[in-house]
């Protein structure tokens, strides 16, 4: 059973691997949240997407400021939903 897991573990670890390789090759910016701790950590190109040094630290409230005012008001509309339960 353990060898099963660590086999699995090493699996995710690999596609995880192949995923990022292919969104660094696209040119595609992209963060991630550990949950619960809500430590953020983002890409080079997201980055420089959103214009934040790489020495800065990552926060919710740093990405929401700087979105366009309507993606904002989108952002918030559908964040509110998905508290309600009516969206994922």
């Amino acid at each position: 059973a353990i060898i099963l897991c660590l086999a699995l573990g090493a699996s995710l670890w690999d596609q995880r691997q192949n995923l990022l390789s292919v969104l660094e090759a696209g040119g595609v910016g992209y963060w991630e949240v550990r949950l619960p701790s809500g430590a953020m950590t983002a890409s080079r190109r997201m980055r420089e997407l959103f214009g934040v040094r790489a020495d800065e630290p990552l926060t919710q409230a740093l990405l929401v400021d700087r979105l366009a005012d309507e993606s904002r008001a989108e952002r918030e509309a559908l964040m509110a939903r998905v508290l309600r339960g009516e969206a994922e």
